[in-house]
């Protein structure tokens, strides 16, 4: 009962998330996400936009990405704060950065 619970939880936040998009910065970097819906993540780097693989809430990203010009990213995030539990890693770097 109660893994159904969550589920219908996260359900319902993915759906008040989809067709909004969130943009994380942190030192040089700037990533902008597109959230259509649970399975439709597109995320922005520069140049080149790509599909993502993970997880989007109201309250937190949890996603992977493969770039072909800029290799594998890993993006973990509460939107709206900032600490170090907030991360992107990027060309072998740990990066702090703030989603909104």
């Amino acid at each position: 009962m109660k893994l159904f619970f969550f589920s219908f939880l996260v359900l319902m936040s993915l759906n008040s998330f989809a067709g909004t998009k969130v943009v994380c910065t942190g030192l040089d970097y700037t990533l902008e996400l597109d959230v259509r819906s649970s399975e439709d993540i597109k995320i922005k780097y520069l140049d080149e936009t790509v599909q993502a693989d993970g997880a989007v809430t109201q309250g937190e990203i949890d996603l992977v990405a493969r770039f072909k010009r800029y290799g594998e990213i890993s993006l973990f995030a509460q939107v709206g704060k900032t600490g170090p539990d907030n991360y992107l890693f990027i060309s072998g770097k740990r990066i702090s950065v703030i989603c909104r």
